[in-house]
């Protein structure tokens, strides 16, 4: 069964009734909500970002009811409930209509001064925002004259509307089309895992997609056109399971039915009734090979890397040569190899600062951080990286170069279960690019950044204790998460703040703004600030800063203050640092060097 179309009907039934309901009914209607949206958590069906003021009062509703209780609760689920309508994947108006409808009779039944600009707050950007789209079509309804609202009111009502039928149930999957999705994605699975049974049996579980449970569902589109979600858990090695209906109503990258197994990748993809060949493409042996070559590159020890990096430019006809471990020749040009760590910005200034002999050219396993690769433009320094270079070659069908190579060497590279972040990580990469700007998408940021905080820092501190929401101890300042700074390594940018900014706490604030931050949404974290928490925060801001917030931050380091900016592209970037076995808090280091040298 769908069941992000079943409970978030659910909702929308419980709605009706909380609506229209006596004082001596609410307890009961108040608790069928708060289990319907533990549900709905519990599985991972859909956000359920509500306000920390409504769950209060829905925890108050269960206790005790009063019509004060019922029109707040009840004002607060509309808002969410039309927020989630179109944030479904392509929701289809004409489909969503029952709904709309729904949830404007729930509304008007409560009299005009009461309902009557129920959000009419609501930010909506120039910009279409999907999330949203519910208050944008019935925004003209949402304030109203008194004697519009009435007219309203009867317009609503004039075709009869059955609270016990009026949900459509989802079609079948058309069999001709349920047998093709099947047939393709089921020989090209089999294909994929008796390749790397054959090939790679030593690694085999590091590959994101071997024998897991895979889950497809198809919504249809437009002119014979198909989206394809493909949903890949650890499970018990189930194999491809075509989920049988249309599904009309399902939530990018979460579950739509109730699984208990963990959610370890998902794929979108399109088709159409006379081309099925793109989704075969989902498990394929190029698809193995790029992650072949991720694996050998983040796992392998200096000297293999090294082979491998001048293994592919002999094959671009290249002539290289090796100088020394750290050194190769190509083309008469020398490289420098920085295969065990990319630098922080300050040890690479020292690094091609160093010496008579001037760094033209360097190596690394993958993609440095932009304050890296701008430090080297600036300094005429180009680079490439191994990882980048092995995926041209798969992307330019010399795929087979790269198995051959690998193969005859896996026994050589060591993996850890840190493979196992990859999926995390680009599953956080998608949250944060999905989430909405504004104050409809704070609570969603909130958590979205929580969870990227712990992703990338987690490991860095010996006993990894954090508090969300903390109120400072007047009571007066809240600060969305705090962090004990009990940093593990004593070379850590963590030791560094500790010494310099005396942070013992580090406190973290999220700015779900839609602008770049200004100098006093920048300066109101400072407030947090003091000599028992320390003097280092920061911020996560989606834009970044602008000018004026810029030239505060630089006037808070004058006065030891430290407060960093993180924005999606740094946020992202450092995401990445980690899936390819970098340190993301050199990032942080990165930041803080530059901010001290532009003083």
């Amino acid at each position: 069964m769908n069941q992000t179309k079943n409970k978030f009907e659910s909702l929308l039934v419980l709605h009706y009734r909380l609506c229209r309901a006596s004082v001596k009914e609410l307890k009961s209607i108040g608790q069928q909500i708060a289990d319907t949206l533990q549900y709905i958590e519990k599985y991972h069906l859909f956000p359920t970002d509500l306000s920390d003021s409504f769950r209060e009062q829905l925890a108050l509703i269960c206790e005790s009811g009063s019509n004060e209780l019922k029109l707040e609760v009840s004002k607060g689920l509309y808002l969410y409930l039309g927020k989630v309508l179109f944030s479904f994947e392509e929701s289809n108006i004409i489909k969503m209509e029952p709904y709309t409808r729904l949830l404007e009779l729930n509304r008007t039944e409560f009299p005009y001064e009461q309902a009557n600009d129920w959000g009419s707050d609501v930010e909506i950007s120039n910009v279409f925002d999907k999330d949203l789209f519910f208050f944008m079509i019935t925004r003209k309804h949402i304030s109203l004259s008194i004697d519009d609202y009435q007219a309203y009111y009867t317009e609503l009502r004039k075709e009869p509307f059955d609270i016990n039928n009026c949900f459509s149930n989802e079609r079948a999957l058309q069999p001709y089309l349920f047998s093709k999705i099947e047939s393709v994605l089921q020989d090209s699975y089999k294909t994929c895992n008796d390749y790397i049974d054959r090939h790679y049996s030593l690694i085999k579980r590091a590959f994101l997609s071997y024998h897991k449970d895979v889950h497809v569902y198809v919504q249809s589109r437009n002119y014979n056109a198909y989206l394809v979600m493909i949903n890949v858990y650890e499970g018990s090695d189930s194999g491809v399971i075509i989920y049988p209906n249309i599904v009309d109503v399902m939530y990018r990258f979460s579950n739509v039915e109730a699984f208990d197994e963990k959610l370890s990748n998902s794929i979108l993809t399109g088709i159409n009734n006379t081309d099925y060949s793109r989704i075969g493409s989902i498990f394929s042996i190029s698809g193995i090979h790029h992650e072949l070559n991720h694996l050998f590159v983040r796992y392998s020890s200096n000297k293999e890397l090294t082979e491998y990096l001048i293994y592919m430019l002999r094959g671009q006809l290249k002539s290289v040569s090796i100088i020394r471990d750290t050194e190769i020749e190509v083309n008469k040009e020398k490289y420098l190899l920085l295969f065990s760590k990319i630098p922080t910005v300050k040890e690479l200034l020292e690094l091609l600062n160093k010496g008579d002999d001037k760094v033209h050219n360097v190596v690394f396993r993958s993609r440095p951080n932009d304050s890296i690769v701008e430090v080297l433009k600036s300094k005429g320094v180009s680079f490439i990286d191994v990882m980048h270079l092995g995926r041209s070659l798969i992307n330019n069908q010399n795929g087979e170069m790269i198995h051959w190579f690998i193969k005859e060497r896996l026994d050589k590279i060591q993996i850890d279960d840190s493979y196992k972040e990859k999926p995390l990580g680009e599953r956080l990469i998608r949250q944060l690019e999905e989430c909405p700007k504004g104050s409809e998408g704070w609570r969603q940021y909130e958590t979205i950044g929580g969870n990227i905080f712990h992703y990338l820092f987690e490991n860095t501190f010996r006993n990894y204790t954090y508090e969300y929401q903390s109120y400072t101890s007047d009571g007066t300042q809240r600060r969305d998460l705090v962090v004990n700074n009990t940093f593990k390594d004593t070379t850590s940018f963590w030791q560094l703040v500790k010494n310099d900014y005396n942070a013992n706490i580090i406190v973290v604030d999220f700015k779900n703004y839609r602008e770049a931050l200004n100098s006093d949404s920048f300066y109101i974290p400072t407030k947090y600030l003091n000599s028992a928490v320390g003097y280092f925060a920061i911020v996560f801001s989606r834009q970044g800063l602008d000018d004026t917030a810029g030239k505060e931050q630089q006037r808070l380091l004058l006065e030891k203050k430290l407060v960093l900016c993180l924005t999606d592209a740094n946020l992202i970037d450092m995401i990445n640092q980690k899936m390819n076995g970098q340190e993301p808090l050199d990032s942080l280091e990165n930041m803080y060097y530059t901010m001290c040298k532009n003083q």
